[in-house]
């Protein structure tokens, strides 16, 4: 399998990460979708819900979203949880992280730490931080990190 797939979302979900790409008006973000819906996707089979991450730009002088701006530029949106916070948009959850690695971090299964990169000419573009390929591949679901932390 190579980096590059094409999956394909329903239009309502594709219209959804787009209005929150277009909201923070910013390519240096990574927004994307993340674990089972990705996962499902990949293995063909049915969705029960989409997750959309927002992580921000590494480099130093790059702005840094808060999940507060996040929610404040998404009109009708709104925060719940207090130990790990996540905005509601349009029935949407979307978790703001500093880096992909920092949400795989609390993801539990490698095949729910897959993502889809929105793409801004279309389409999305799929990466992951542990050994996703080979899990989703050999249909393995391996736990995320070392299972004596868990």
């Amino acid at each position: 399998m190579s980096n590059r797939y094409k999956v394909k979302f329903p239009n309502e979900v594709n219209n959804v990460v787009r209005e929150v790409a277009y909201a923070l008006n910013s390519s240096l973000l990574f927004i994307g979708l993340v674990g089972g819906c990705v996962r499902d996707t990949l293995l063909g089979l049915p969705i029960n819900d989409y997750d959309i991450v927002i992580c921000n730009d590494p480099a130093p002088n790059s702005p840094k979203w808060t999940i507060e701006k996040v929610c404040e530029k998404l009109p009708g949106s709104f925060i719940v949880g207090k130990s790990c916070p996540i905005i509601i948009y349009k029935g949407y959850e979307i978790s703001v992280k500093n880096s992909i690695e920092e949400d795989a971090i609390n993801r539990d299964f490698t095949v729910n730490a897959i993502y889809c990169k929105h793409l801004y000419g279309g389409g999305y573009e799929i990466m992951g931080v542990y050994h996703w390929q080979h899990d989703i591949e050999n249909r393995i679901l391996r736990i995320n990190g070392n299972a004596e932390e868990i």
